[in-house]
């Protein structure tokens, strides 16, 4: 790997400081996947976490309160250094304006619906890294320099049986997953298999939903997302879409909305689409609503697939999701050993 001459503050790899606020969802997945890869590339990698928002100012609250200083304190002590500290610098979703002198390079890998329209700190940086081809076409006008990256999810497959009436919707905290629509129109069919719901809402259970509302373990999530043969993820709108790729990891069969950057994460997986049918700005994106009658006739459709079907297909997904993975990295490599 020929990663010399482009960072030239050392002699045995780039050093880069990856920068992100810790959520505990997307943006702490997007940070793993991109340390652990940017590692195996020998690179020296340092994690900057941030938490998302100063937590309140009660006891029960105390040790988000530690951390949170402690994480303020290293900050400031970093910024006190004179000069570049490190090679490089990667923001995750939002650039941190006091860190762009502390390297000799800054990229920013952005998600465009939570950029607030005419966001400035784009043109800030070095180079702008898209996760998808949508984010691309809505912001490389903005950036002094783009390279379209990609992006992977995490490999959730487990050995474990599939049962082809279990369906699964994983929304966590995110009021953006399409999860009260399609709750409200799961719970007015007959017949349809259980859905098991994992979201924090209020959202309620009944003869054919099962909420799990408390936060999961990964381990438990990870049972379900292999145990459920379809995942239903009617997003309205998506960063880069964690949750689309994870269910393809496990050969899930999966439901998604017809729209940006959703059918783009998906590609030919064999992923079923479901049209919009309106859609409304949000950021520097748009939010998409699918189409009701549409979404119903997709989940008969699924229903009726007899199990060739649903065996090829699942195969697609877990190709599809190995493919894409290799691909991220591929990129991710090149625009690393060329320092672009």
């Amino acid at each position: 790997m020929s990663i010399g001459a482009p960072w030239p503050l050392t002699g045995k790899g780039p050093t880069v400081n990856v920068l992100f606020a810790d959520n505990g969802q997307g943006l702490s997945r997007d940070a793993e996947i991109l340390c652990q890869t940017l590692e195996s590339f020998g690179c020296r990698v340092r994690r900057t976490a941030r938490s998302p928002m100063r937590p309140p100012a009660s006891l029960r609250f105390a040790p988000e309160r530690v951390f949170y200083e402690a994480r303020r304190v290293r900050d400031n002590v970093r910024r006190l250094a004179p000069g570049p500290q490190r090679d490089l610098n990667i923001f995750l979703e939002s650039v941190v304006e006091d860190h762009l002198p502390l390297a000799r390079r800054n990229w920013l890998i952005p998600n465009q619906e939570w950029l607030p329209s005419g966001d400035s700190f784009i043109g800030t940086v070095d180079l702008v890294l898209f996760k998808t081809e949508h984010a691309r076409r809505l912001l490389e006008e903005k950036a002094k320099r783009s390279h379209f990256l990609g992006f992977t999810a995490t490999d959730c497959r487990l050995e474990t049986p599939k049962q082809k009436d279990r369906y699964l919707h994983v929304a966590g905290w995110n009021p953006h997953k399409g999860t009260a629509r399609l709750v409200s129109l799961w719970h007015q069919r007959t017949g349809w298999p259980e859905l098991t719901v994992v979201a924090q809402g209020p959202y309620k259970s009944g003869a054919r939903v099962r909420i799990e509302g408390e936060r999961l373990s990964t381990r438990r999530l990870r049972l379900l997302q292999n145990a459920s043969a379809v995942h239903v993820a009617p997003s309205e709108v998506e960063g880069f879409g964690h949750s689309l790729l994870e269910a393809l990891s496990c050969g899930a069969l999966l439901i998604t909305t017809d729209a940006p950057p959703m059918n783009e994460v998906v590609g030919d997986s064999g992923a079923f689409l479901v049209p919009v049918s309106a859609s409304e700005p949000m950021g520097s994106g748009t939010r998409y609503f699918f189409a009701e009658e549409a979404f119903l006739d997709v989940v008969e459709r699924v229903i009726r697939l007899g199990d060739a079907e649903r065996g090829a297909l699942s195969r697609s997904s877990r190709a599809f999701y190995e493919r894409s993975r290799e691909e991220f990295r591929t990129r991710l490599k090149d625009v690393i050993d060329n320092g672009i």
